[in-house]
C-alpha cells in the first residue's frame, strides 16, 4: 500500500514538471506582447482616431499580465484556444483609464484576473455567449473575491 502511494506521488509529481512547461507554451503561443501596433491593423486604425495610445509594457508589467494569464489560462485554456484561433493575440498596454477587448486583441490600462478573463471573453466570442454562462460568472466571482483578500 505504502509502496503504491510512492509510485503514485512520483507519477504526480513528475506530471506536474511535465505539464507546467506545456502549460506555458501553449500560453506563451496564445499570447503576444506589444509596444507599438503595426499598419493596417485595427489597433492602428484607433490610435489613429486618437481612441488608443499605446504604451511600451514595462518588466514589472509583463511579469504581472503573464501571472494574471497563467492563472486564466489553467482554469479556461479553451478561451486562448477560441481567441488565438487566428494567431497570438496582441497584448497591448494603454493610457486611458479603462481595459477592453475585441477585434482580436486585448487593451489594458489596468489588469487583475477578473479583468483579463472578462477581456478575452469579448475576443473569443464575440457575441458575449460565454459571459453570459454561469460558468464564466463563477470564474470571476471566484477571481474577485480571492483579489479582496
Amino acid at each position: 500500500m505504502l509502496r503504491d502511494l510512492a509510485i503514485l506521488a512520483c507519477v504526480s509529481l513528475g506530471l506536474a514538471f511535465v505539464t507546467a512547461p506545456a502549460l506555458a507554451s501553449q500560453l506563451d503561443s496564445s499570447t503576444e506582447f506589444r509596444d507599438t501596433v503595426k499598419p493596417e491593423t485595427v489597433p492602428a486604425a484607433l490610435a489613429r482616431q486618437g481612441k488608443i495610445s499605446v504604451q511600451p509594457w514595462t518588466d514589472d508589467e509583463k511579469s504581472e499580465m503573464r501571472g494574471y494569464l497563467q492563472i486564466v489560462f489553467e482554469r479556461v485554456p479553451g478561451l486562448f484556444r477560441l481567441g488565438s484561433s487566428q494567431g497570438p493575440i496582441p497584448l497591448y498596454r494603454i493610457d486611458l483609464g479603462s481595459s477592453f477587448g475585441g477585434h482580436g486583441a486585448l487593451w489594458f490600462s489596468y489588469m487583475n484576473v477578473a479583468v483579463v478573463a472578462h477581456e478575452l471573453t469579448h475576443v473569443a466570442d464575440a457575441e458575449h455567449k460565454i459571459a453570459r454562462s454561469q460558468e464564466f460568472r463563477s470564474l470571476v466571482v471566484t477571481a474577485q473575491v480571492a483579489l479582496r483578500h
